[in-house]
C-alpha cells in the first residue's frame, strides 16, 4: 500500500488533501471509533512513508473527525 500511494502522489499536501476526504468519507459511513481502531493502523505508515510524524497525523485524524462529528450534530 505505502508503495502505490508514493508513486501515485508526489506532494505531501497533496496526500494530506487526500487523506482528509478519506477521514471524512470513512467518518460518514462508520462511527468514529470504529474507524480509528480500522483506519490509522492502515495510514500511519503511508504518511510515515511521506515524513508526517505519527504524532502530527493523529492530530490531523482527531481534528478530521472531531469536525465530522461536530457536523453531525448540526444536521
Amino acid at each position: 500500500m505505502v508503495e502505490r500511494s508514493m508513486h501515485a502522489i508526489r506532494p505531501k499536501g497533496l496526500f494530506l488533501l487526500g487523506l482528509n476526504v478519506v477521514l471524512l468519507w470513512v467518518g460518514g459511513l462508520i462511527e468514529i471509533y470504529a474507524a480509528i481502531v480500522v483506519v490509522v493502523p492502515l495510514l500511519v505508515p503511508v504518511g510515515i512513508a511521506f515524513g508526517i510524524d505519527p504524532c502530527i497525523s493523529e492530530l490531523f485524524f482527531s481534528q478530521t473527525w472531531n469536525w465530522d462529528f461536530l457536523r453531525r450534530l448540526r444536521a
